[in-house]
């Protein structure tokens, strides 16, 4: 199985890659600085490509709390009495 991984330093992304790791693919990464200066929307365009060629099982990014100034609290998610198939 193939996955694709959005790096940028730090530990957040590092535990991103681990995850990817157990699923015992191919991991292929992506580095959020591989556009200077930061431009989310080429970075955006690039990881779409990638996923497109590489067709992976999954896409991970690794996000951090609290967000910039601004943004929304997250969304509260419960998997409590939710059957995973």
């Amino acid at each position: 199985m193939t996955v694709l991984v959005l790096m940028e330093d730090g530990e957040p992304s590092e535990q991103a890659l681990t995850l990817a790791r157990k699923w015992d693919g191919t991991v292929h990464s992506l580095r959020m600085d591989a556009i200077t200066p930061f431009a989310p929307d080429a970075i955006a365009a690039i990881l779409q490509r990638a996923a497109d060629d590489l067709k992976p099982a999954a896409v991970l990014a690794a996000g951090t709390w609290p967000p910039a100034q601004g943004c929304r609290s997250p969304p509260t998610w419960s998997l409590q009495n939710q059957a995973i198939r």
